[in-house]
């Protein structure tokens, strides 16, 4: 379930099971997908259909005022980035309505 961001046009993204994304490798992913994409290091920047910021936990931050647009971009940005056991765990996204984006 996605929700809108209380402080910015974008929607959040978490994932029910913690994870750990190793930055570097999806990086690697995302370029070989086609995606244009920034390591930043402590995040990474990503350009599909809108901007979003991957983080090491799974948050997902998506530059859009569409739901529709971010549930599949969410799911596009997970396919390609998590590893297959993750991808199988994780069966939906929890957002807290207490987090904001920043």
């Amino acid at each position: 379930m996605l929700k809108p961001c209380k402080s910015t046009a974008a929607f959040e993204a978490v994932p029910v099971k913690n994870i750990k994304i190793n930055l570097e490798n999806a990086f690697g992913l995302l370029q070989k997908s086609g995606f244009k994409s920034i390591n930043a290091k402590v995040m990474l920047i990503i350009q599909m259909d809108c901007e979003i910021t991957l983080y090491p936990s799974g948050r997902l931050i998506i530059k859009t005022q569409d739901k529709e647009t971010a549930e599949k971009l969410a799911e596009k940005t997970y396919h390609i980035t998590l590893p297959a056991q993750a991808r199988l765990a994780k069966t939906e996204k929890r957002v807290s309505d207490e987090q904001q984006c920043l």
